[in-house]
């Protein structure tokens, strides 16, 4: 896994394989982390905000597609104050997948 800083300072881009994705943003109150890659991307994701000094309030999901919540439960049991958003749309793949994992 490597991290980048993206052109934005404000932006930190998380990646495995060099295609598979997701994003710290800095905000006001912490850190919102776009998508969580793939299974076992959990620790890397934490110790990239770890390096930014900031938690990591927020998740958004910007669709239910494996490789963008995959890591999902493993961020949410280690951050469980953290909101996490998600489309209407998405809700109900989201929880099959989760099920399905957790069988």
């Amino acid at each position: 896994m490597n991290s980048e800083k993206g052109s934005m300072s404000d932006i930190t881009r998380i990646s495995r394989f060099g295609f598979v994705n997701c994003y710290l943003v800095r905000e006001d109150d912490g850190l919102t982390l776009v998508d969580t890659m793939i299974g076992g991307s959990a620790k890397a994701i934490q110790a990239a905000a770890a390096g930014l000094d900031a938690p990591i309030v927020r998740i958004a999901l910007t669709h239910a597609h494996t490789d963008h919540i995959g890591s999902l439960d493993a961020l949410y049991a280690l951050l469980p104050e953290a909101e996490v958003l998600i489309s209407s749309r998405d809700v109900a793949p989201a929880r099959q997948r989760s099920d399905t994992r957790s069988r």
